[in-house]
């Protein structure tokens, strides 16, 4: 071989040599991949990560992008217990039931994201939280987080984008990056490109809203958050004023009460009247109910005390607690409470369980006009409890009761009430259920010495829904 054909061998040798290095080099470098250097101090400006985490080099995991995006996406920590029974009412979701609550807050949250969805449903059970980010799994989370959601749709359409060139197109058009140039995109995103990336996302406007779309960006967003945020931390804390209430519990185990002096007005939407149940370890137990306070309703009937204080422990007090409110603002002005002992009612299960009810009621209705047992009567003086039971989700814990709770005027084989009123019946039950349960309580006592409500068994209720 001649000696010019080695010497153009070996220089070209090392001029593609060169040329791969410098490829290598070009698609990795941040510069040409975001197209400025963004001011990556938003992200410290808004807590959204710290200064040791600016500081930090290497690559970033996929749990420590998510975490970022969760707070660009308008996360509150007060949803934080929604999320976690959210969880389990998605089947999809359960392979990861055994992953940290952190993990599942993280997750659910950029599944349903209050401003985009980061990620769908079906991507959630493959995300490995541990693995280093990529190029392109940044943008396409990226493109999520600014999508529009304008016109009929009230998600952005880069939710369904699976293919690697329709995120760099979108990207690129978006001016995320300034060559549409997918060669690194199975390559691990380093911090300070992650940072840039969302950085300079952050101040893209964007449509936002399907019926009443508007433009904005993710920093204006932050901005008006933190001023709210502001807001919140200069009211001051509404003090506690303790009434001064006559109570009386009545012969037949219903309350009533008078307030002295109390300067609660009595027009009907101007206070909330609140009444919640405890027990002796000062949990919530049975129901709780609120309302509009109307003059007139200084009372507990048998029927609602019985929602009340039906739980999983036996109730210690009940304390009611009026709150006014502005009108324009809808901040607390004032609150007012005071506490009624009923720690002399007691609850025991007792006796046969009642024979299987059905109770007819219109289809998708709740409140049955017909309730019937098979062969046994309904007694006048005795309080009748339905209850329904949901299934929705894994955690048996999570799943909710729903009651009801009827009487009849004399003996009878049937409860029945076509009339709409409903005089009868306090409470609700979840029809769509189809575990609903019937029992019965009888009271005794009296208000010196206490009372004590003897309830059966639970035993089975049918629903029929016959046309009408």
């Amino acid at each position: 071989m001649k000696k010019t054909t080695l010497l153009f061998l070996a220089i070209s040798t090392i001029v593609c040599s060169f040329c791969a290095f410098y490829a290598h080099e070009k698609y990795l470098d941040a510069g040409n991949i975001i197209v400025n250097e963004y001011n990556t101090d938003i992200l410290t400006k808004y807590d959204i990560i710290s200064d040791d985490d600016l500081a930090k080099n290497g690559n970033i995991t996929t749990r420590e992008a998510f975490t970022v995006f969760l707070h660009l996406n308008g996360y509150y920590p007060e949803t934080d217990e929604k999320v976690s029974s959210n969880w389990y009412s998605h089947p999809s979701f359960e392979p990861l039931d055994g992953i940290s609550e952190n993990d599942k807050i993280l997750l659910y949250n950029l599944y349903a994201g209050p401003r985009n969805s980061i990620l769908r449903s079906d991507e959630i059970p493959s995300v490995d939280l541990n693995a280093d980010l990529t190029y392109e799994k940044a943008l396409l989370y990226t493109i999520r987080l600014i999508g529009d959601t304008y016109g009929c749709t009230d998600y952005a359409e880069e939710l369904d984008y699976t293919e690697t060139v329709q995120i760099y197109d979108k990207a690129f058009e978006k001016g995320l990056i300034s060559r549409n140039n997918t060669a690194a995109a199975e390559q691990k995103i380093s911090r300070h490109d992650f940072y840039t990336l969302v950085s300079a996302a952050a101040a893209l406007e964007t449509n936002v809203g399907s019926y009443s779309p508007y433009i904005t960006s993710l920093e204006t967003v932050l901005e008006n958050r933190a001023a709210e945020k502001d807001e919140e931390s200069e009211e001051p804390e509404v003090p506690v004023e303790k009434l001064d209430a006559d109570v009386r519990i009545n012969d037949d185990m219903s309350i009533s009460w008078i307030l002295n002096d109390s300067g609660i007005s009595e027009v009907t939407d101007d206070w909330w009247l609140k009444i919640e149940v405890y027990d002796i370890n000062g949990e919530i137990t049975g129901s709780s109910y609120s309302h509009y306070y109307d003059s007139g309703e200084n009372f507990i009937s048998v029927k609602n005390l019985l929602l009340y204080i039906i739980g999983n422990s036996a109730a210690d007090h009940i304390t009611v607690t009026y709150s006014r409110f502005d009108r324009v603002t809808f901040t607390t002005r004032e609150i007012k409470s005071f506490d009624i002992d009923i720690s002399n009612i007691k609850t025991v299960t007792e006796g046969e369980p009642l024979k299987p009810a059905v109770f007819q009621t219109f289809k998708n209705k709740w409140v049955p006009y017909k309730i019937s047992l098979d062969g046994e009567e309904l007694k006048k003086g005795s309080y009748y409890i339905l209850t329904s039971y949901s299934h929705e989700y894994r955690l048996p814990e999570l799943n909710s009761k729903h009651r009801a709770v009827f009487s009849v005027k004399e003996d009878t084989d049937a409860y029945t009430d076509e009339t709409c009123n409903y005089p009868l019946l306090s409470g609700s039950i979840e029809t769509r259920f189809d575990d609903i349960h019937i029992s019965k309580a009888d009271i005794t006592g009296d208000p010196v010495t206490g009372f004590t409500v003897h309830i059966t068994p639970e035993s089975k209720a049918f629903a029929e829904y016959p046309d009408h």
